[in-house]
């Protein structure tokens, strides 16, 4: 049969032979219209991926809707769609390869004085903000965050126990010079004191007291048990009285939960 492809039978792409289905071109191609994605060659019907990655400077072969499996995937979780590392990279420079050292976030002078620019990951990050990169070893995939990655190639590994704080309160910076190693009660004092604490840096986010789903008492029912309490009513007798465990009852009365209850 005869090419008809100003009769609209064979989709207006050049170089596509499949069948026109919707404004003049194929379901593929109007997959990629849709996504507002310039048209790219698609993946043949025998199975064989023909043409690069419709992302600009990425070589690696088609997979889905002109796409690589990276970027497909990329684009399902509407991510902007950046060119990747190339492959046949060492994991160290695959590493480095997602790090921005010249347009990172430069923290404030007079808060933080002069500790230089951050270092912005650019690779996937957590709900928080915090890199994070996985790792080949012994044969299975290790989740590790991209911050202690760089400190540990840096400074050598980090104490059992510790944790790394942001000096310049930005999650996704992987600068050495601005994490510093501490315990897990330092770390958390020091978020406190610099105001970023859910309750302090969001208060309309944070559910405190009776406002909390979970709560099993309220303020003015706390102030009562604590009374109880120091009357002489044992943490037991309260704790069989309201149905809860003896440390949640102990925690409450030594004022380790619900503490912005005078």
């Amino acid at each position: 049969m005869a090419r008809m492809r100003n009769m609209g039978l064979v989709c207006s792409v050049e170089g596509c032979e499949r069948t026109a289905r919707t404004k003049g071109v194929c379901e593929g191609h109007y997959q990629q219209l849709s996504a507002g994605r310039p048209f790219a060659p698609l993946q043949n019907r025998g199975g064989v991926r023909v043409g690069p990655c419709g992302v600009e400077g990425c070589p690696r072969p088609l997979r889905t809707s002109g796409l690589c499996h990276a970027h497909y995937q990329a684009h399902r979780k509407g991510k902007e769609l950046k060119p990747l590392p190339p492959e046949g990279l060492t994991w160290d420079q695959r590493y480095w390869a997602r790090v921005d050292k010249e347009n990172g976030p430069i923290p404030d002078l007079a808060k933080y004085g002069d500790i230089g620019r951050c270092w912005a990951w650019c690779g996937n990050r957590s709900r928080l903000g915090y890199g994070r990169i996985n790792t080949l070893q012994n044969g299975r995939q290790k989740f590790v965050w991209a911050h202690r990655y760089a400190w540990e190639q840096t400074h050598g590994p980090i104490g059992d126990g510790l944790e790394l704080r942001h000096v310049c309160d930005t999650p996704f910076c992987v600068n050495p010079a601005h994490l510093t190693p501490g315990s897990h009660a330092q770390n958390m004092r020091g978020m406190r004191d610099r105001g970023r604490q859910v309750f302090q840096a969001h208060p309309e986010r944070a559910k405190r007291g009776a406002d909390n789903h979970n709560a099993k008492f309220t303020e003015e029912g706390v102030r009562e048990l604590r009374e109880r309490y120091a009357r002489g009513t044992s943490i037991c007798s309260l704790a069989r009285e309201f149905g809860v465990g003896t440390s949640t009852m102990s925690r409450l009365i030594q004022r380790k939960t619900w503490k912005h209850v005078a």
